[in-house]
């Protein structure tokens, strides 16, 4: 079969831009609780319960519970956190006197009746689960979390009664049909910086679900601080529910305006739903309270990179590398920008210092990758790109670029086969533009 390589190669480089910045979710502790060391009151032994209650000790967090609870018998806070240890230890009669015991002191918290549904839920009483979320929607209408368990609960319950009567389930929808709830959610004892993607989470070839069918949010923690909501919002970000993230971080900024890192993953969330500027103010703002963390610099040079301000992206990699010269991901991100600017001798060292660093950075391969093509060495171009499939299965912008190098190595059935691929994976990701540009081309080839 003759391949038209001018053909592929002409209409897609001119259709299709190149660089990609792929950044991986990372972890990078700030420390943002302070420290209880030795409890003498109830609220001593209650922060204590709780600090250890989200670093997973289970049994100390009861112990510091149970003498808070002794100095104040009326301290629902301790009976609340205590009904979630206890739901956690699956001990769910326990569990169910302190959320009984805490709604009595505060019959008005949404997040009580929604954590005691949620509990009616793992015991089989739908009825009294349903009951719940309906006074927590009562008191909170955006709850969006009750109002989605709700509707589970009534699956459960339709499905319940058809197999106890043989009659026609309840006509609510059955799109979420038989899942569980998780155990009470754990919260990190500090919160997180998640730089922000620059692409999405890829699909691997011939899969069509990114993610579970039902994200199940975790359970609230009672009277949630600042950095509850900061860590919820990480959860929501990490499965990609991003309205949802960005109401907790706005109510982490709310309760502390100046958690910097609230800020910086605000700015990530408004990245990826392309509201730069809202981005831009967010890093701002992270930068104004903590100008010393290099992941602010970078971040805000990745927003700037997409808005092609190159010249400022640069400036703010430089920042982030000065603040910490072993920050991989910014030496990506700079080489990234030196492509755009053509200058491929310093995108490839750039790469190669992200790899020396990050041995399983797979935007540096890609990055480099590309500026090997650029540099006339196609062969070392496909070594990244394989090395970055190996790394990131799921990326579409490397099987296209990867396709091109195998067109102008003359080999038809790997460069078909990659742009194939790379057309599916776009069509999956939503981006129908660049798939079907492919596709066309593809159409085109003799048969």
């Amino acid at each position: 079969m003759s391949l038209p390589l001018s053909s592929i190669l002409v209409t897609l480089s001119l259709g299709l831009g190149f660089v990609s910045l792929p950044l991986p979710v990372q972890y990078l502790p700030v420390n943002a609780i302070a420290q209880v060391n030795s409890p003498s009151t109830a609220q001593d032994f209650l922060d204590q319960g709780v600090k250890q209650l989200q670093q997973g000790d289970l049994e100390a967090a009861i112990n510091n519970f149970n003498e808070a609870i002794r100095l104040n018998p009326n301290y629902a806070q301790a009976y609340g956190n205590r009904g979630i240890v206890y739901s956690r230890l699956q001990q769910y009669e326990k569990a169910l006197a302190d959320y009984n015991q805490y709604i009595r002191f505060n019959p008005n918290s949404a997040e009580a009746y929604y954590n005691r549904a949620t509990l009616y839920d793992k015991l089989g009483d739908y009825q009294k689960a349903i009951a719940d979320y309906d006074r927590a929607i009562r008191l909170n209408p955006n709850f969006s979390q009750a109002i989605s368990n709700r509707e589970i609960a009534y699956n459960k319950l339709g499905k319940t009664q058809q197999t106890s009567t043989q009659s026609t389930p309840t006509s609510r929808s059955e799109t979420q049909s038989s899942n569980s709830f998780s155990e009470p959610h754990q919260l990190p004892s500090s919160p997180s910086i998640n730089p922000p993607p620059i692409t999405r989470i890829r699909i691997p070839i011939g899969i069509r679900v990114l993610k579970p069918i039902s994200f199940v949010p975790p359970m609230l923690v009672l009277n949630p601080t600042a950095v509850d909501y900061y860590n919820h919002g990480l959860e929501y970000q990490k499965a990609e529910q991003y309205e949802e993230a960005l109401a907790h971080y706005n109510r982490a900024i709310h309760l502390n305006p100046k958690l910097a890192p609230a800020y910086l993953n605000r700015g990530a969330v408004y990245d990826e739903l392309k509201q730069y500027q809202k981005a831009l103010a967010d890093y701002n703002k992270a930068i104004q309270l903590n100008p010393r963390e290099s992941k602010n610099y970078n971040n805000r040079g990745v927003t700037y990179t997409k808005l092609k301000q190159y010249q400022k992206a640069l400036a703010d990699y430089n920042k982030a590398l000065r603040l910490n010269p072993k920050l991989a991901l910014a030496y990506s991100n700079r080489g990234a920008v030196y492509n755009e600017l053509k200058e491929y001798l310093k995108a490839s060292n750039d790469c190669n210092k992200a790899i020396n660093l990050d041995p399983k950075l797979s935007g540096a391969y890609f990055n480099r990758g590309f500026a090997y093509a650029k540099l006339g060495n196609p062969q070392k171009a496909l070594t990244d790109y394989n090395k970055a499939i190996d790394l990131n299965p799921y990326d579409a912008d490397t099987y296209l670029q990867r396709g091109l190098i195998y067109a102008d190595l003359k080999d038809a059935q790997n460069a078909i086969a990659d742009l194939q691929d790379a057309a599916d994976l776009y069509e999956q990701q939503g981006d129908t533009a660049k798939a079907q540009q492919i596709l066309d081309v593809l159409n085109q080839l003799p048969q």
